[in-house]
């Protein structure tokens, strides 16, 4: 039988790893202490007594209402080894034991009882829905775990394949939030960071370099998506999007570079005041030296000038040629211009595609379908 088993839609919110700030109950009073109760300890989770087409559909019907708390605790009973699967002893890729290998040829016979095992492939299902379903309640470190199980469950069948390009877009996202903190894109100076228990603030990373190790995992995983299918277009155009802004990530680090050698340049180029000092000496000792002695006050000052002009003169080639080298080095600065040029055109490209990082996040919210075969 072929069942048609749902995949939660992504959130393009991306959550900031921030607890919300605990407030008093508005009744009570001033000055009372409030009292803490300890946390009842929780029930262990009941296995799921259905079958997995039962319990998948459950799960589809509380994602449909946006019920995450409720589908979450199902994909959790689902997982929940029941009696049969605790006498085999193996669960979510374990190595197979003694009684599993001699149990496995009953697997159809119980199954057809009502007695139902999950295989490697049913578990990797239910991870990579639980995977998403985190990702809409705002747990991104629990949902890449989930997902990272799916894709190892997974085999080379769609879900694997749906784990690895769900991976690869949650890192993209994280990119993209991380790259509109950076100050040569966000025109906002750098935050500065907050002060620690000590009062000193500690240094905070470079935003550009966080966002660059985010695009490149998201990359590493989405070449792993097209490897399996290259035809997927959401994963192809990702791929186009990443390459971009690594491209952009490289040029504004190849700018800050620039402006660092041109500061550590004037800084070089500028003498200190002793060398001023020293120099505006120097000048005056010269200008206060009287004039040569040995020099003739009879001698006519026309005629050293006339025996220098034959010097002067030279051929009319070597004065164009030093022309020339003197019009070619006024010309040397519209290289600026053109580098000024190149870095609004890539500005004016990259605005171009913002478009298809709205329609990234549309992707996002796009429900997905996965298609399973299963004989029960």
């Amino acid at each position: 039988m072929r069942l048609s088993l749902f995949t939660l839609a992504l959130s393009s919110a991306i959550a900031l790893g921030q607890d919300p700030v605990p407030q008093l109950p508005s009744d009570l009073p001033v000055g009372e202490p409030a009292v803490t109760e300890e946390p009842a300890p929780e029930d262990p989770i009941a296995p799921w007594q259905g079958t997995l087409a039962e319990g998948v559909d459950q799960v589809r019907a509380q994602a449909d209402a946006e019920e995450w708390d409720a589908a979450l605790l199902t994909c959790d009973r689902l997982l929940v080894p029941g009696s049969y699967e605790r006498l085999r002893g193996s669960s979510d890729g374990g190595r197979a034991t003694l009684a599993d290998r001699v149990l496995a040829p009953l697997d159809g016979a119980l199954q057809s009882l009502g007695v139902e095992r999950l295989s490697a492939a049913d578990r990797a299902l239910v991870r990579y829905q639980r995977g998403l379903i985190l990702v809409n309640k705002g747990d991104l470190a629990g949902a890449m775990e989930d997902l990272g199980l799916a894709r190892s469950l997974g085999g080379a069948g769609s879900v694997r394949r749906d784990a690895v390009y769900a991976l690869g877009t949650l890192d993209l996202m994280v990119g993209e939030v991380l790259r509109q903190q950076i100050p040569e894109i966000s025109g906002a100076p750098p935050t500065p960071p907050p002060p620690t228990a000590d009062g000193q603030a500690e240094e905070a990373p470079d935003p550009l370099v966080v966002a660059r190790t985010a695009y490149s995992q998201a990359r590493t995983h989405l070449i792993e998506r097209l490897r399996l299918d290259w035809r997927d277009e959401d994963s192809r155009a990702n791929m186009e999007l990443i390459q971009r802004r690594l491209r952009e990530l490289d040029e504004i680090e190849r700018q800050r570079e620039e402006q660092s050698q041109e500061q550590e340049d004037n800084q070089e180029g500028e003498p200190s005041d002793e060398e001023q000092e020293g120099g505006e000496s120097q000048d005056s000792d010269q200008e206060s030296e009287p004039d040569d002695p040995n020099e003739d006050p009879n001698e006519d000052p026309s005629e050293e000038s006339e025996s220098e002009e034959p010097e002067e003169s030279g051929d009319p080639q070597e004065q164009d040629s030093e022309d020339g080298e003197e019009s070619e080095a006024q010309a040397e600065p519209e290289e600026l211009q053109l580098t000024q040029e190149e870095l609004e055109r890539l500005l004016r490209i990259l605005r171009e595609h913002e478009e298809e990082g709205e329609r990234l996040r549309e992707a996002l919210l796009r429900q997905r379908r996965v298609q399973v075969e299963k004989d029960w």
